[in-house]
């Protein structure tokens, strides 16, 4: 009997009998991926859209940034007559904070609690006070407003720098390239580890994560220092602190997207990557420095790890470690954050191991 009779004969028709071969060939039933299906050009369109939205985003946030930008509320010590400091204070790019004398000033800038400072050495001169390593673009700004000042007050002004960049970083800005890039290196590497080594089954386990994580960073740090520091020259001070601080900065973005990938799933450190780089790159300032920001990026600068990072390395190259207390807390919350998420983690995988192995044999 053939087949078509067989089926008529069960009720059962012809067409409704499988296909092994064909499905076999196929991967899955012949109207889910046949050769006419759409699927992957729908797929395709949706990550074509999302990567395009992703750049036009990173766009957006670089150019509202740095595009339009001016100096306002820049700290600034005066050491001269009362006078003089309310001309200074009347303008909307320095607040000014009036200092005894021209040692207090100089103390001032050195300890980075102002950005710069006026000192009327005599009737007709003073001496204008920057630090070029906390940001050149504000040194620039503060120039150019001294210049003003003594030109209409027909003052001779000298300028002194008490902390300039290197020769071969004049700009001062390759230690936030460095920064950037860093931070990329990291949140990638914690995502890019997280998928090969695999979950976090237990504390011990966890304890192993972050020893190699340590590990991955310290030669990621190692390498930028070698680059950055030995071959290009352009960071000032001796290399194994500046390696610390690259090293404690990376440790603190990877310890961070880890816990948070341990704890909420990959998407979620994918979006704190994608936050980082979206915020936390021009928050930092970089090139143009925190007080020619506008209110909202600068407003964010403290609380992410490259604004704390950045302000850690110019205070450990220029300022002889000074004012990094702010920035150091910022990167030991964000290592400590991502620490605190990877434990809950690893405590609730063992957890369900534990709860899911059968129960010994009884004697």
């Amino acid at each position: 009997m053939v087949d078509g009779q067989r089926a008529a004969l069960e009720g059962t028709p012809a067409s409704a009998q499988p296909h092994d071969a064909a499905e076999t060939i196929a991967g899955g039933p012949l109207q889910e991926e046949g050769p006419g299906s759409l699927e992957p050009l729908r797929n395709g369109l949706i990550a074509s859209v999302a990567l395009i939205a992703v750049v036009m985003i990173l766009m957006c946030s670089y150019a509202s940034a740095f595009g339009k930008v001016s100096p306002h509320d820049i700290s600034f010590a005066v050491a001269a007559p009362q006078a003089v400091a309310d001309q200074l204070d009347a303008s909307p790019a320095l607040a000014v904070h009036q200092v005894a004398d021209l040692a207090a000033a100089r103390r001032a800038v050195e300890h980075r609690s102002v950005y710069g400072a006026l000192v009327f050495t005599g009737a007709d001169s003073a001496t204008l006070l920057v630090a070029s390593g906390a940001a050149r673009s504000v040194q620039t700004a503060l120039v150019q407003v001294g210049e003003r000042f003594a030109a209409a007050s027909k003052t001779k002004l000298t300028v002194t720098d008490l902390a300039p960049t290197a020769s071969s970083n004049p700009s001062g800005t390759i230690e936030f390239y460095a920064i950037v890039f860093l931070a990329i290196g990291s949140a990638l590497g914690a995502t890019v580890l997280g998928r090969v080594l695999g979950t976090v089954r237990n504390l011990r386990h966890m304890g192993l994560r972050v020893g190699f994580l340590m590990f991955f960073t310290g030669l990621l740090s190692l390498a930028a220092t070698v680059f950055v520091d030995g071959v290009y020259g352009a960071l000032a001070g001796h290399p194994v602190p500046l390696f610390a601080v690259l090293w404690g900065y990376t440790t603190a973005i990877c310890l961070a997207c880890t816990g948070v990938a341990a704890r909420f799933g990959t998407l979620a450190s994918i979006v704190l990557t994608l936050t980082l780089t979206v915020l936390g790159n021009p928050s930092a300032g970089g090139p143009v420095g925190r007080p020619l920001l506008n209110d909202f990026y600068a407003a964010l600068t403290p609380y992410f790890p490259h604004g704390g990072g950045l302000s850690v390395l110019r205070g450990v190259q220029y300022f002889d470690g000074r004012g990094i207390a702010s920035g150091v807390i910022c990167l030991v919350v964000w290592a400590a954050v991502g620490l605190l998420l990877l434990a809950g983690a690893a405590f609730r995988t063992g957890l369900g191991t534990r709860a899911g192995q059968p129960a010994p044999a009884a004697a």
